[in-house]
């Protein structure tokens, strides 16, 4: 029952399987952050596991303490704290957590081109072409869809068009799914009149 793994976890409060059964007993997969502190006490200093667990149940606006602690941690974190701070609109931050997160030699490569998105618009949205272009060019480097996908955009956005349909077409041959060149074609046709994409479409 709920209150037998509640009182199991108060006599082993160290042992971290039993606090998230005590916690999914009483709350489901809707342990609020006080459940989760009260249950994890000082693992939440040091446990990435149960920081993780926790920060995978917070709301965007509560918890960034948590999230910043796990940064501090792990840089590999970072990321998810700089997705956490673009939900609630704090850029600067949220760029300057994303870099401290993508400039550390054990970041998962293919992990930077599906999470680079954001980071290349932000450099674009604040004239730093120079970094868009890196990260983005970084990023289709790995090959992964939505690092192709992502620098793609940005070549499109600057209307470098035979370069982004080139991002779009290796997506396409690469995974075969051909959504992304298919919506390049449709915006350069259909709502930029380009004729000469016409027979592409």
């Amino acid at each position: 029952s709920a209150a037998e793994l509640t009182a199991l976890a108060a006599e082993a409060p160290f042992d971290y399987s039993l606090g998230v059964a005590s916690l999914e007993a009483r709350f489901g997969d809707k342990s609020s952050l006080a459940a989760m502190q009260s249950t994890f006490g000082r693992r939440l200093a040091y446990d990435l596991r149960a920081i993780d667990y926790a920060v995978a149940r917070l709301a965007d606006d509560e918890g960034m303490d948590l999230r910043e602690w796990a940064c501090n941690i792990n840089p590999t974190h970072c990321s998810a704290l700089g997705a956490a701070l673009a939900r609630v609109n704090r850029q600067t931050e949220a760029a300057a957590s994303y870099e401290r997160a993508f400039a550390d030699e054990s970041f998962d490569r293919v992990r930077l081109a599906n999470e680079s998105r954001w980071l290349v618009g932000y450099y674009r949205r604040n004239n730093q072409l120079a970094n868009a272009l890196d990260l983005a060019n970084t990023s289709a480097s790995i090959g992964s869809f939505t690092g192709l996908i992502t620098a793609a955009h940005l070549y499109e956005d600057l209307r470098r068009f035979d370069e982004a349909e080139e991002l779009y077409e290796r997506a396409y041959r690469r995974y075969d799914d051909p959504s992304q060149l298919l919506g390049f074609y449709y915006r350069a046709v259909i709502v930029r009149k380009e004729t000469t994409y016409n027979d592409a479409w």
